[in-house]
């Protein structure tokens, strides 16, 4: 007889465990699955969180165009955070009864905005162990203004005048009538270039001034006058547009759109003047001429308007050629509450920013010729071009001249002082190259051209045997990286006085008529953090 079997039901001599593995898995499944549901929270809030920063991207970089206008930098933030499914909660966050999304918008300085979007990752899966995490992300943007070219002073284009002894301009502004051929030196006006090609480079718009009101109460008066010089015979027609102080005060330009002007086209000619008509003794080019020993240079100046000073900001100058030949003009804007030279300033001098200015927004039309210096002066002729701040050591600074020849051996470009303490200017280091344009190929000049700048400087010279006529109707891009303008990996640094100089040796000789545009390359808004 068999005796019962022991151990086992299973007769494999082990214990039965389905009913453990039954109760571990159950108690291991709570956890799994809330690991489970974690993995698609998080994989959400990842989501939330680069949606998040897209937005503050974004709107920080909508926001910061409309610097230093805070009110409309915070609207603007918080309209392009909204259209990314950020729409603020009103009133401060509270992280101890927090309302999301929440927008913050902070204008760092009048060129820089930081934007943060604070903002739930909600849990779905995982709502039993937690309702959710806070996401913030932020952005940082920075503008670059475009440049504001021109002189520091408030006078523009007076030549050699002896009325402005500290700041003498050795230039007349310059526009020649529209059916000129542009080799003339008017690079906007003219229809076509010398080959009869079209002239890529016209401007409709004309000539364009800022005119630089500031709030100090003074009784400011705009005005022009009209050169004795024999070339000069046509008329000016001009526009005066008052400042825009809505939502684009830094974008000049959209004023001939945005605001009525209060001086619409009007006609200036030179019939109040009282230049002579028999010529001046020396004057090489007949009557009429203007001459050295001009005291100062025999022109009425002319009242445009005198209305300024009760609206401060910047009020838009219009310039177009009128009727008749050539217009060589001078501007500037006084203080009638003053007498004497204390009418004229400059930003350089003891009003600093109460000082009204006139500066060129698009194009620079000038003139230089040998009738405004004695007789065997070489000094070199130099203008102020632009001014160049911390706020632009980031970027390419590119000069656009055109047809710069007629006797003048170089041109350079001179930076800043080095200190507030000195005078003494630097020659900037750049590259130039001619634009292939209009029938004209492209150059690059070689090293033997580069040899032949004096002071082992760079310049802009005629080619190894080439003369200046040479640049006849042509358009040079110089560019100056200021990423290195110190140096090699050094930027290019200043806080005050940063104005440019474009200077022109002379020979005794100089004629010269020219267009100047000075721009900084690459997209001015950009994200720093």
């Amino acid at each position: 007889m068999h005796g019962a079997a022991h151990g086992s039901p299973t007769g494999s001599g082990r214990p039965d465990e389905s009913g453990y593995v039954i109760a571990t898995t159950a108690l291991l499944l709570i956890p799994l699955m809330i690991f489970a549901a974690f993995a698609v929270d998080v994989g959400g809030w990842y989501v939330k969180a680069d949606q998040a920063q897209r937005a503050a991207d974004a709107a920080a970089l909508a926001a910061v165009a409309f610097t230093p206008n805070e009110a409309q930098v915070t609207a603007t933030a918080i309209a392009i955070a909204a259209e990314n499914g950020f729409v603020d909660q009103a009133g401060d966050f509270d992280p101890s009864n927090p309302t999301y999304p929440h927008v913050e918008v902070e204008m760092i300085s009048d060129v820089e905005v930081k934007v943060n979007i604070i903002t739930e990752g909600d849990s779905y899966f995982g709502r039993v162990v937690l309702d959710g995490i806070t996401i913030e992300r932020f952005a940082n943007a920075d503008f670059t203004r475009p440049l504001p070219m021109g002189s520091p002073t408030s006078a523009l284009g007076t030549g050699v005048d002896t009325e402005y002894p500290d700041d003498p301009d050795n230039f007349w502004l310059n526009i020649l009538p529209p059916n000129t051929s542009r080799q003339s030196g008017d690079l906007i006006n003219a229809p076509t270039s010398n080959n009869g090609t079209s002239n890529d480079y016209q401007d409709p718009d004309g000539y364009l001034f800022k005119i630089d009101v500031p709030p100090s109460g003074g009784n400011y008066e705009l005005q022009v006058r009209f050169t004795c010089h024999a070339w000069q015979n046509g008329e000016l027609q001009l526009s005066l547009y008052p400042p825009d102080n809505t939502v684009t005060p830094l974008f000049l330009r959209d004023n001939l759109t945005l605001v009525t002007p209060v001086i619409s086209n009007q006609l200036y000619n030179d019939s109040a003047n009282s230049c002579d008509t028999t010529g001046d003794t020396g004057d090489t080019n007949g009557g009429d001429g203007y001459h050295y020993t001009d005291n100062p240079e025999d022109g009425t100046w002319q009242t445009i308007s005198s209305t300024l000073g009760g609206t401060p900001g910047d009020w838009i100058l219009q310039a177009e050629h009128g009727t008749g030949g050539r217009i060589l003009y001078a501007l500037r804007i006084i203080d009638t509450t003053q007498v004497g030279s204390a009418q004229h300033c400059t930003k350089l001098g003891p009003l600093g920013d109460d000082c009204p200015t006139v500066s060129p927004i698009n194009w620079l039309g000038t003139v230089t010729h040998y009738d405004m210096f004695p007789p065997g002066n070489t000094d070199p002729t130099e203008l102020y071009l632009a001014e160049v701040d911390n706020v632009n050591g980031r970027s390419t600074l590119r000069i656009t001249m055109f047809d710069p020849a007629d006797g003048i051996d170089e041109v350079k470009i001179l930076m800043p002082p080095i200190n507030d303490s000195t005078t003494v200017r630097q020659f900037a280091d750049f590259t130039w190259e001619v634009v292939a344009e209009s029938g004209n190929g492209a150059y690059t000049p070689t090293a033997s051209d580069m040899a032949l700048c004096s002071g082992g400087d760079s310049c802009v010279t005629a080619p190894v045997g080439e003369t200046g006529n040479w640049f006849q109707d042509r358009v040079v891009l110089i560019t100056v990286d200021l990423n290195n303008a110190g140096g090699p990996g050094v930027r290019y640094d200043c806080e005050s006085n940063c104005w440019w100089k474009v200077q022109y040796s002379n020979d005794g000789n100089t004629r010269e008529t020219t267009t100047w545009r000075a721009d900084l390359v690459g997209d001015p808004i950009r994200l720093t953090e």
